[in-house]
């Protein structure tokens, strides 16, 4: 079945987190807050224009609310964790996946999140500089992620020995960035029928249901 990308608008509700696999990938996770706006009713406040109309400015109010993480990889993690921040107005296009692990306990969990093929800000209220990044290759051809100038520090780094998960990550995102970090490199080599699909659903990411975001 064909999987269309979507878009939404919304705002970030905290500063991207920026995370190093134990395999030296990078990954970005955004947590967007959408809603959709609609005018109140407006009661007759005497205040009429020449037609016999309310001329009192309208009131909005916010509804059907959706908060949503965001996910991208490599080098298009590290650019939006460089260029974004709380409360930005961004517009995104990706698809929705939904992903399912087995916990200790033999307890299923579901997680529906967007994996982004694009993320921009809204300019209705911004106004931006770019920078283009030449692409970096190692000596197999294959694109490597470049920090450039004023490299920041992955805020999650499960590269490092004894390095514990937080800010949102949980056990069960060490395990599943490893499998999926090494699905990416195996696709870019030409090996990606060598893995199992089952064993990437079952150690695909997903908050911790102990987590509430």
């Amino acid at each position: 079945m064909s999987q269309y990308p979507i878009t939404l608008t919304g705002r970030l509700t905290r500063d991207p987190i920026l995370t190093k696999t134990s395999t030296g990938a990078y990954k970005t996770k955004l947590r967007v807050a959408s809603s959709r706006r609609i005018p109140e009713r407006q009661a007759d406040t005497g205040v009429t224009g020449s037609e016999g109309q309310n001329t009192q400015s309208p009131q909005w109010r916010d509804v059907d609310h959706l908060y949503i993480d965001v996910e991208m990889w490599n080098q298009f993690a590290i650019n939006v964790r460089k260029s974004l921040a709380k409360g930005m107005p961004l517009v995104i296009v990706g698809s929705l996946v939904t992903e399912q692990w087995r916990d200790d306990h033999g307890t299923d969990h579901f997680r529906t999140f967007i994996k982004a093929q694009y993320v921009g800000l809204d300019l209705n209220r911004h106004v931006i500089g770019t920078k283009r990044l030449a692409p970096q290759y190692n000596q197999e051809n294959i694109a490597v992620p470049e920090l450039g100038d004023n490299a920041i520090e992955p805020d999650v780094d499960h590269s490092l020995p004894q390095q514990q998960a937080s800010q949102g990550d949980t056990a069960a995102d060490t395990v599943a960035d490893r499998y999926l970090a090494e699905r990416a490199a195996a696709a870019r080599g030409g090996e990606e029928d060598t893995f199992d699909t089952e064993m990437e659903e079952e150690a695909a990411e997903a908050d911790s249901a102990t987590v509430n975001a």
